[in-house]
């Protein structure tokens, strides 16, 4: 197989990873794991360690690279600073200053 086609092979398994994925979220609302969870764990699963359907290539490293960007984008969306008092800031400069 030539390397176009293995990358092709890998993106069309990662989008059907994700889509069962978005399916499931979908089809069972109340279910306790958030869609990420799923995602991470399809991909787990089709990933070369498991079923080995998808090996690393340049177009999935980007593609992951720029996932975990998203992921920390969306979980830094939704922190918000009173949740960081004065006291805890303070604990946190202090354990900091120490480390260095």
């Amino acid at each position: 197989m030539r390397l176009e086609q293995a990358g092709i092979t890998n993106l069309i398994a990662v989008a059907i990873a994700m889509a069962v994925a978005a399916g499931i979220t979908a089809l069972l609302p109340r279910l306790p794991l958030p869609g990420v969870v799923l995602k991470l764990g399809n991909g787990a699963l089709v990933g070369p360690q498991v079923l080995g359907l998808v090996h690393p290539g340049v177009t999935l490293n980007f593609l992951a690279d720029f996932g975990l960007g998203m992921l920390f984008l969306m979980a830094g969306s939704r922190w918000t600073l009173p949740c960081c008092g004065a006291p805890t800031a303070q604990r946190c400069l202090a354990v900091f200053s120490r480390q260095l």
